[in-house]
């Protein structure tokens, strides 16, 4: 027979053994519906809005036959609510400030090759950035040169600089439009290592960066202690036909390294040119990264992996491509999907860390991941 004392006892240990079970996954938190389609524009109509930018506190390299420069220039695409929609249009303050998002683009890319994404986001209430980096992008003077991403860190903090005077200013387009509280950083690539750089290495990173989104990224290197510099919530997204930024060693290996939160998306058969707008076939991204590799690229980028990780875990740079697991275009994911994959789970993830939605976690709840079959997530919150 059970007294009343007994039950007591039994209670306690209940309400001291439930939550333990909940953190441990065992009964994990009911999260009621979202009602929004988030691969779909979101309410507010978009502006975009074209400037070139100027760093004069730090120099643009030799590249090539290019004999560099004192400054560097920075042409950007900025993407934002507005009330009218289209080009210079005004911003539209009804739900501002905004969080504000800057995009960096993969390398032979430029910041407007990301248009899904970054109208996306914009009509979300996002104001988004995305500048072409001086000597990365495809029209770089001398020649697209991959070992300018060491500086590119330095190029996210000055347009994170720039996007709040603009928004300081009285009077601008973007006046009084962003929030310097609340800013978050995604990249595609070479792009992607550039936002892991800005979100947490000691002599890169910026301590303004509340959020991370990094696709496809070159994270092979990155060490546990690299994460724990600055924990910053992190979502990091790859495709398992990725034969440039391969799945398992860039993507997979560092989520497990991260530090909570931390958010997976497997886009299963997705590729590596298929998170931009650009869709060409791998082998061609494949060509032209292969023929802009010299050993003394080797020999560089070896060297400044073992500055922020350890290079023998990715092996040379040339060695990294895997031209061999090129997969045929017919059974590689479609481009729509694997797009509609970052406009709903990036989407979500600002949501979360950029205005404070806690409801939004539904989105990576199981409830709601069977919805999307192309993708794999996985979470530690």
């Amino acid at each position: 027979m059970i007294t009343r004392k007994g039950i007591v006892f039994f209670a306690l240990l209940a309400l001291t053994i439930s939550p333990h079970l909940l953190a441990c996954g065992g009964g994990e938190k009911k999260l009621s519906p979202v009602n929004v389609d988030l691969s779909e524009p979101g309410p507010y109509q978009t502006g975009v809005y074209h400037v070139t930018l100027y760093d004069t506190s730090r120099p643009t390299d030799v590249n090539g036959t290019y004999p560099g420069d004192v400054s560097r220039t920075l042409v950007t695409e900025i993407r934002y609510p507005s009330a009218a929609g289209g080009e210079d249009s005004p911003l539209d303050l009804s739900g501002g400030p905004y969080p504000l998002i800057v995009l960096s683009h993969g390398f032979m890319a430029m910041g407007r090759a990301y248009t899904y994404f970054t109208q996306h986001l914009a009509s979300y209430g996002y104001v988004v950035a995305a500048p072409d980096f001086p000597l990365t992008n495809i029209l770089a003077p001398g020649g697209a040169n991959p070992m300018d991403v060491v500086n590119q860190p330095g190029d996210v903090s000055f347009i994170i600089d720039r996007m709040l005077d603009f928004s300081a200013a009285p009077g601008g387009l973007l006046s009084g439009g962003i929030d310097p509280d609340h800013i978050g950083i995604a990249g595609h690539s070479q792009g992607a290592l550039t936002v892991l750089l800005s979100a947490y290495a000691p002599g890169y990173l910026d301590e303004r960066v509340d959020a991370v989104f990094p696709m496809a990224p070159l994270a092979c290197c990155f060490q546990k202690d690299f994460f724990r510099n600055r924990p910053v919530p992190l979502l990091i997204a790859g495709g398992t036909y990725d034969i440039i930024m391969t799945y398992q060693e860039n993507v997979a290996r560092p989520y497990e390294r991260a530090s909570a939160p931390k958010y997976l998306m497997e886009v299963l058969r997705g590729n590596h040119m298929r998170f931009s707008d650009v869709d060409l076939p791998e082998q061609l991204g494949v060509t032209t990264l292969i023929d802009s590799i010299t050993p003394a690229v080797d020999q560089a980028m070896a060297d400044f992996e073992n500055s922020v990780g350890k290079a023998e875990e990715c092996g040379l740079f040339s060695q990294m491509i895997k031209p061999d697991l090129v997969k045929a275009t017919d059974v590689i994911l479609e481009p729509y999907l694997q797009r509609k994959l970052v406009k709903i789970y990036g989407t979500a993830f600002f949501e979360i860390y950029l205005k404070d939605k806690e409801e939004y976690k539904y989105f990576f709840t199981p409830d709601f991941t069977q919805t999307t079959p192309d993708a794999i997530i996985k979470k530690e919150e």
